[in-house]
């Protein structure tokens, strides 16, 4: 039989899920604005129940928190991680493009196509008056124009080329930093887990990482369960190893 103090602890128990639970809900307000966080929850089921030698049967015993979990979806990470490759991607392409069409200048009246006209129409007018001095130096001016603006737009694509070649290599070092950030982070998750807490935070600081990758090159993840809380977690990127739970591959540039 349940002792004369079995109601307090009842309410006792109550009162300590509850409270886990307004700190579960202090930690959220507090980190809304805190990038790649996700939403947690506090897990409660009911104590197990005390058997009564009397016609109430079982009788309940309280509740007890069962751990905090994360309101998150791979399925919805993958679609994300996906979709943002795709706008890195283009979002690089429009940078540097927009860079070509200020060169060319193709939008206003002194771009390519004027330059090249003026040749051809200087040629023109020399052809009809070829004994004209004034039409010979029109047209070499015509010509020295033109090649002094090829020979800009050769140094402006020049220096996109050599900012594109400085771009590769830092975001390579930036692939480097966040694999071995992963890898880090996989081994601290498994040592929390394996004790049977949750590391809600650290996944999501892992998620965070992952974010940033696929930004730059496309990702693949991979997690499955070893038991005992402990996880394998393995990244590609453009089908090839980068994470492999604790170890990781750097890569490096080599000019061609």
């Amino acid at each position: 039989m349940p002792s004369t103090f079995f109601g307090l602890t009842i309410g006792q128990s109550g009162l300590n899920a509850s409270q886990i639970g307004i700190n579960t809900t202090g930690h959220n307000i507090s980190n809304e604005n805190t990038k790649g966080y996700s939403r947690q929850v506090t897990d409660m089921q009911a104590s197990t129940p005390i058997r009564s030698y009397s016609s109430s049967g079982m009788m309940g015993s309280g509740t007890d928190v069962t751990g905090i979990s994360q309101i998150r979806e791979l399925y919805y990470d993958r679609k994300y991680w996906s979709n943002e490759t795709n706008y890195g991607r283009y979002e690089a392409l429009d940078s540097y493009m927009k860079q070509l069409e200020n060169y060319f200048n193709e939008t206003n009246l002194e771009g390519f196509t004027k330059e090249y006209d003026n040749v051809f129409t200087s040629l023109e007018s020399l052809k009809n008056n070829s004994s004209s001095t004034s039409y010979r130096a029109a047209f070499l001016q015509s010509c020295v124009s033109f090649t002094e603006y090829l020979n800009t737009l050769y140094n402006n694509v020049s220096n996109i080329q050599s900012d594109l070649n400085h771009q590769v290599a830092v975001t390579v070092d930036e692939i480097n930093s966040i694999a071995a950030s992963i890898a880090t982070i996989n081994k601290q998750i498994n040592t929390v887990e394996m004790n049977g807490s949750s590391a809600n935070d650290l996944r999501d600081k892992r998620a965070l990482l992952i974010d940033q990758l696929s930004a730059i090159v496309p990702v693949e993840v991979t997690e499955k369960s070893l038991g005992n809380g402990v996880t394998t977690y393995d990244v590609k990127i453009c089908n090839q190893d980068l994470v492999n739970t604790y170890s990781y591959y750097s890569l490096k540039t080599e000019p061609r």
